[in-house]
């Protein structure tokens, strides 16, 4: 993603998003939970890097808009990757997998090495509870 983007939103209003850093995840998470309400914390992260017609938003706002404004929103700021929960990529890299490499990897296919990530490692702690 380029530092800043605009786009026109469906409802025709122009928002201009800047590139998430990590300072806008923990401001984000300090307005909503993101494991106790995910769409609040991604309303509050839209917030923290948007403007509207020139005007910063709450995340108030973005709770407000048509919800075809927010899924723009939601696709400029990041792709679902961004969304994955703390720990949830650093799982895979201690599995093997490259950072670069999961940045380039569809989201869908991260969810499935997560998933199977987590019944292998079941299956590990399974076999040597057996073996005791």
């Amino acid at each position: 993603m380029t530092e800043a983007r605009t786009i026109t939103l469906p409802s025709g209003k122009v928002a201009t998003i800047r590139a998430p850093k990590g300072r806008d995840t923990i401001r984000a998470q300090r307005v909503a939970d993101p494991a106790k309400n995910q769409v609040e914390f991604v309303h509050a992260l839209i917030a923290q890097v948007t403007t509207i017609d020139g005007k910063p938003v709450t995340a108030e706002d973005v709770a407000e808009m048509y919800q075809f404004d927010i899924n723009a929103l939601a696709q400029a700021v990041g792709d679902e990757k961004f969304f994955f929960g703390p720990g949830e990529l650093l799982v895979l890299v201690e599995r093997g997998f490259r950072y670069a490499e999961l940045m380039e990897m569809p989201s869908d296919e991260i969810r499935f090495w997560l998933e199977h990530s987590a019944a292998l490692e079941e299956e590990r702690r399974r076999a040597m509870r057996e073996r005791r």
